[in-house]
């Protein structure tokens, strides 16, 4: 599963569904990576350095560091929420365990992080996607451009549940 894959499947199985609920700080669930992340191996792209567009090499460095970033702002998310779970001055009424539903009585103050992990999750996923996107499609040019009777890899955006 590629960088892409997995930061568009949080877009899609996590975080779409309440994009543009004004609470879903604090409806947004735990989500936790469904495999260990792999990254690039820069070692064995060196020779990207010889080619007509070198700087590709940073671009895909720049676009490993937004997925990077994608998984540290989702790490950080899920222990704002364990933070806010765990913490005595927060109240919790769960009403159906199956989905959990329920109910927090919870100050400002209490809140602050954790609608600014959430908030951060959503900016961070935006923004890497584009760029993973771009890195992709240029290293399927330079694919083409070096090996013309070779097909690259494909991007296939997930549908929405």
């Amino acid at each position: 599963m590629s960088q892409w894959d997995i930061v568009e499947a949080i877009r899609v199985q996590h975080l779409e569904e309440l994009r543009s609920n004004p609470s879903r700080f604090t409806k947004l669930k735990l989500y936790w990576f469904p495999m260990t992340p792999s990254f690039v191996p820069f070692a064995d792209l060196t020779f990207v350095l010889e080619t007509k567009d070198p700087n590709l090499l940073h671009e895909i460095h720049l676009a490993e560091q937004s997925y990077r970033a994608c998984a540290q702002a989702l790490q950080i998310r899920n222990q704002e929420l364990q933070k806010f779970y765990d913490n005595p001055r927060v109240s919790h009424h769960v009403s159906d365990f199956e989905t959990g539903a329920g109910v927090a009585a919870a100050s400002d103050r209490d809140l602050l992080f954790l609608r600014q992990a959430t908030d951060g999750l959503y900016i961070t996923v935006d923004r890497a996607l584009p760029r993973l996107v771009a890195a992709i499609q240029n290293v399927d040019k330079l694919i083409k451009a070096m090996f013309p009777s070779k097909a690259a890899l494909k991007m296939t955006p997930f549908e929405q549940p």
